[in-house]
């Protein structure tokens, strides 16, 4: 029988964190502090019309991987779309794109 991948989803290392400090201010990673290098470049290549397909072959990885980090992106900034996480970024963080 297959991998029951239903019961995994959203059960990663970061499942419960929290985006919002006690004082209701944002916290490291919803600023975008705590970014990574690849999540940085994935999130200036969206920023710039790119789709998932091309992004992943630019940076010669998966189509999954690049979909993985821009969903992991969308639940970082608390997104629920992707316009919504450019908005977001483009206009709280622009120091994030290039």
């Amino acid at each position: 029988m297959g991998r029951d991948v239903v019961g995994r989803c959203g059960q990663g290392p970061w499942k419960g964190s929290q985006r919002v400090g006690t004082a209701g201010t944002l916290s490291n990673a919803a600023l975008g502090n705590d970014l990574s290098d690849r999540h940085k470049k994935i999130l200036n290549l969206l920023c710039s019309d790119q789709r998932t397909k091309k992004i992943a072959a630019q940076l010669n990885i998966c189509p999954r991987t690049a979909d993985y980090h821009k969903r992991r992106m969308m639940e970082i900034f608390s997104s629920d779309s992707l316009p919504e996480l450019i908005t977001h970024v483009l206009t709280k963080n622009p120091s994030l794109v290039e």
